[in-house]
C-alpha cells in the first residue's frame, strides 16, 4: 500500500491555499504513525494534508514541490533534529510543529534553534496538533505550560553560559587587543586603527591575527559579533 505522499497531488498546496485551508505535510520515520495522523487530520478538516513521508532527502525534495505552510514533525525519530535543520535551511518560511515530546524533554532549546515553533506531548491528540499548527501560522508559540517553562529555563541557562564564556575570553585579552576589538566593532580598517592608536598597520595586523586566534573565529565580523553576544564562543 502506498503512502499519501506517493498519491498526493503536487498542486494540492495551491488548491488548499486558494480555499483558505492551511496545507501541511506530516513527517515521521514510523509509517503507522504517519498514516494514522494523516487519517485523523483529514477527518478533523481544519488542515489540508498535502503528503507524508520519513525524514530524509526524498521528503525534502517532495516538500519543495508541495510547498506546505506547515510541517508536522515526529520529534521522537533519530534523524528528526537533523531533518529540522535541513528543512529550515531549505525553507525558512515554513512553520515547523513537533509532536511526541517526552515526559522530561531536555532538548527543547535545541529544537527551538532548529526552527520548531510549536510542541505537542506524546499524549497529545490530532486535535492538539491542528490547534498548535493554527497558532504557529499566526506566529504564536503553543505548548503546555510545563514545556513553556522548560524552554524558557533552558534558553536562560544557555544565555548565561554564553555570557560567561564571552566574559572569560575578553578577560584574557590584552589592553591593546581590547582597544583593537573595539575599533573592529566600529568597522575600522587596519589602516584606520593604526592611525587612531598611533601604531603601524603591520602591528595592527599582528594584533588582529592573535585576537582572532584567541576568540577561535576566522573573520573580523565574527569577533565583533562575539563581543556583542550574538554568537557563542567557538
Amino acid at each position: 500500500m502506498r503512502t499519501i505522499s506517493e498519491f498526493g497531488d503536487p498542486d494540492a498546496g495551491r488548491c488548499a491555499a486558494s480555499l483558505g485551508v492551511p496545507g501541511v505535510f506530516v513527517v515521521s520515520d514510523i509509517r503507522l504513525v504517519r498514516d494514522g495522523l494523516v487519517w485523523q487530520l483529514q477527518r478533523d478538516g481544519r488542515l489540508e494534508v498535502l503528503g507524508a513521508g520519513p525524514p530524509g532527502p526524498d521528503t525534502l525534495a517532495d516538500l519543495a514541490g508541495r510547498r506546505p505552510q506547515a510541517v508536522i514533525l515526529d520529534l521522537s525519530g533519530a534523524g528528526s533534529i537533523d531533518f529540522a535543520g535541513q528543512l529550515r535551511t531549505a525553507n525558512a518560511e515554513v512553520k515547523l510543529v513537533g509532536f511526541a515530546l517526552g515526559e522530561c524533554e531536555t532538548e527543547l532549546a535545541d529544537w527551538a534553534r532548529a526552527g520548531v515553533c510549536g510542541y505537542v506531548e506524546r499524549e497529545g491528540t490530532a486535535e492538539d496538533i491542528a490547534i498548535t499548527v493554527l497558532h504557529a501560522l499566526k506566529g504564536e508559540l503553543y505548548c503546555s505550560p510545563r514545556f513553556a517553562a522548560q524552554l524558557l529555563a533552558q534558553l536562560a541557562t544557555r544565555a548565561q553560559a554564553v555570557a560567561q564564556d564571552r566574559d572569560d575570553i575578553i578577560a584574557s585579552l590584552t589592553p591593546r587587543e581590547v582597544e583593537i576589538l573595539h575599533e573592529i566593532r566600529l568597522g575600522a580598517s587596519n589602516k584606520e586603527i593604526a592611525r587612531r592608536l598611533g601604531i603601524s598597520a603591520a602591528t595592527v595586523k599582528n594584533h588582529v591575527h592573535h585576537l582572532l586566534e584567541k576568540l577561535a573565529v576566522r573573520r573580523r565580523s565574527q569577533a565583533s559579533a562575539m563581543l556583542s553576544g550574538l554568537i557563542p564562543a567557538g
